[in-house]
């Protein structure tokens, strides 16, 4: 699968690309001094991998052409309007 297909950066493939690299980023951290921690760092991301799951469980694992972040973008209907003037 092409990594950069569209479709392949849906919310579930994003936390589970999240949550690859929060756990290599633990093993890491057991490599570096004290001071030098990712701890920060790795929670951020398991954080968002979090929330990337909680889109993808209210979505009921589907994707829409609905969905923002599969469509281009858009003028609003407001600026529509105003460039029909």
């Amino acid at each position: 699968m092409d990594d950069n297909a569209p479709g392949s950066n849906s919310p579930t493939e994003l936390a589970r690309r999240l949550e690859t690299v929060a756990a290599d980023l633990r093993v890491l951290e057991t490599h570096l001094p004290a001071p030098l921690t990712l701890e920060e760092t790795r929670r951020e991301l398991t954080a968002t991998a979090g929330a990337c799951r909680r889109v993808a469980d209210s979505r009921s694992g589907t994707e829409t052409e609905s969905d923002p972040a599969t469509l281009p973008e858009r003028r609003s209907s407001e600026e529509t309007s105003r460039g029909d003037r």
